[in-house]
C-alpha cells in the first residue's frame, strides 16, 4: 500500500513536467529496414512495427501464421 501511494505521488508530479516535453513525431517520414535482407518500407508513428510490416505484406498474419 505504501509502495501505491508512494508511486501515485511521484507520478503527479511528474505530470507536468512530462506533458511539456511530448514532442509529435507522427508527421515525420518513417522507414523500415534490414538492409541485410534489402527490405525497406514506410514506418508510421504511432504504430507497431508487426502492423506495418503486414501492411506492406513483408510478413504474415501473426496469429494465423498464414502465408503471405
Amino acid at each position: 500500500m505504501l509502495l501505491r501511494s508512494l508511486a501515485t505521488a511521484s507520478l503527479s508530479l511528474l505530470s507536468p513536467v512530462a506533458a511539456s516535453r511530448v514532442l509529435d513525431l507522427s508527421d515525420q517520414a518513417w522507414t523500415l529496414e534490414n538492409r541485410a535482407l534489402n527490405i525497406s518500407t514506410a514506418g508510421r508513428v504511432p504504430s507497431h512495427v508487426h502492423l506495418d510490416l503486414l501492411e506492406a505484406q513483408i510478413i504474415g498474419e501473426p496469429l494465423t501464421r498464414g502465408p503471405l
